[in-house]
């Protein structure tokens, strides 16, 4: 019995949900069950693996209005329609190999993260060429046309909202969970604060506010950093960089000059921790950090979405009484001031997340995999 596991490496999210169920389905599975986690890219050539990536982190980074408008645009079921063939004949191009691979291994159940997977697993099935449970797992708090295939199995959404979307797009109700985006066990493990605090070396009984962009570290951070320093708030600032070297150093540079305890992180792999120690995050609104905010209870301030997915699930958070958004690097601190002079409207917020949070949403996917589509 086999389970396969796919993301593709185009941005970070994409791989934390298939890590979080993989993980789950290991701890879960029957002794000789075989899980394997992969990236889909690794079985296409490196120009096209190298062109994916590079090319979806230039337009989000530089060309976010045009990333906006292929976004949408394709939303559409005319033009998607038209574009579709065009994308079936490139990934035929570059996923031979891919395809080699699945039908080598003939999975029982194929978990997808990312919709390439999704498009390639579903056309196979449709013309009887492999029999394996496809599962769909959405990303966003809203779904787009690239994740739709004819021959999903299940999807699995991360929100009532998401579920209702779907089946205005004529996906079967049967054919949907909402058990939440998929995040990572250590997420829903209550912290000791003293030790984490005492580990990080921050200071206790501050109000704390979490800066970050994502694993690329993208957006305006420096310049939210800097205007926090002007408020009159007595708190600490905790400001997670990503893999943005440059953004690094720049304000490690600027630190001794900071009014407020500024405490600053590269890359982290202990974002657990650190959203427990903070009292509001100002972030992108990707789907995977907005349901990790989720998980630890923490109010979200969007930083200037950026029109696509990013837009949509800053949409959510609104419409949800859980998070706000920004357009300009300067709102951030009156958000913040606004949130500590309203301890009821904070509190309100608070359970309103409470209700809304899916921390143990890996181990439902996995529960749901192993009873429901498990081939015996």
């Amino acid at each position: 019995m086999k389970v396969l596991v796919s993301y593709a490496s185009a941005g970070e999210g994409h791989k934390k949900a298939a890590v979080s169920v993989y993980e789950e389905l290991k701890r879960q599975s029957p002794p000789g069950a075989e899980i394997i986690l992969a990236d889909s890219l690794d079985y296409t050539s490196k120009f096209f693996k190298f062109t994916y990536m590079m090319g979806y982190i230039f337009m989000v980074k530089y060309t976010p209005t045009l990333w906006g408008f292929f976004y949408y645009i394709l939303d559409t079921k005319f033009f998607y329609a038209l574009v579709w063939p065009f994308r079936r004949l490139t990934n035929w191009v570059n996923t031979r190999k891919l395809v080699k691979f699945l039908k080598k291994e003939n999975f029982d159940v194929c978990v997808s993260a990312h919709f390439m997977m999704t498009e390639l697993l579903s056309w196979l099935k449709m013309r009887k060429k492999i029999n394996t449970s496809l599962v769909t797992v959405i990303t966003d708090y809203k779904a787009h046309n690239v994740w739709l295939g004819k021959c999903v199995d299940a999807y699995i959404v991360g929100a009532e909202d998401t579920r209702q979307n779907l089946i205005q797009r004529g996906i079967p109700e049967s054919k949907i969970r909402v058990f939440g985006i998929p995040i990572e066990k250590k997420f829903s493990v209550l912290k000791n604060k003293g030790d984490i605090i005492k580990k990080m070396s921050v200071e206790k009984h501050k109000f704390s506010v979490l800066v970050m962009g994502g694993g690329f570290g993208v957006g305006p951070i420096k310049e939210i950093v800097c205007d926090l320093q002007k408020i009159d708030l007595d708190c600490q600032i905790l400001v997670v960089c990503g893999r943005n070297q440059l953004l690094y150093e720049q304000l490690s540079s600027l630190k001794s000059g900071f009014k407020k305890p500024t405490f600053i992180f590269g890359f982290c792999n202990n974002m657990d921790e650190i959203m427990s120690l903070s009292d509001v995050m100002i972030s992108k609104v990707g789907g995977m950090a907005s349901s990790e905010s989720l998980a630890c209870t923490l109010p979200i301030i969007g930083i200037a979405p950026i029109p696509g997915q990013e837009a949509r699930n800053a949409k959510f958070l609104l419409r949800n009484g859980v998070g706000f958004k920004i357009k300009k690097p300067s709102q951030a601190s009156t958000v913040v001031l606004g949130l500590l002079s309203d301890e009821t409207g904070l509190s309100e917020i608070k359970n309103k997340i409470s209700r809304l949070a899916k921390p143990e949403s890996a181990r439902d996917i996995a529960e749901f995999i192993l009873k429901s589509l498990w081939k015996n």
